[in-house]
C-alpha cells in the first residue's frame, strides 16, 4: 500500500479533510505501526477486477477511499443503511 493510500485510509475513518494542515489534523495522521490501521472503519467505492484470462473469478477491489472532501462522504457517513450503521 502507498502512503497517499494509507492517509485516505486515516482522513476517511478519522474524518480528516485532506486539506487540513494544522496542527491537530497532523497528530491525528500519524501511526506508530501498520497495526493501528486494524479496524478502522472507512468510506470506499468498490470496484470489480476482471480477469482477463478467463481463469479466475471477479474480486472486488478499494477503487475509491472517500475522504470528508468528497462531496457524498457525510451523506455516506450519516447513512443508516450501511451494514455497520444504525
Amino acid at each position: 500500500m502507498g502512503k497517499a493510500r494509507i492517509r485516505a485510509i486515516i482522513e476517511s475513518a478519522k474524518n480528516i479533510n485532506p486539506k487540513d494542515m494544522s496542527e491537530t489534523a497532523m497528530a491525528a495522521r500519524k501511526i506508530n505501526s501498520f497495526g493501528e490501521l486494524e479496524g478502522l472503519e472507512m468510506i470506499i467505492k468498490i470496484g470489480i477486477e476482471s480477469d482477463r484470462s478467463g481463469v479466475y473469478q471477479d474480486k472486488n477491489k478499494i477503487a475509491t477511499i472517500i475522504t470528508p472532501d468528497h462531496k457524498f462522504y457525510q451523506e455516506y457517513a450519516n447513512a443508516n443503511d450501511v451494514p455497520w450503521g444504525n
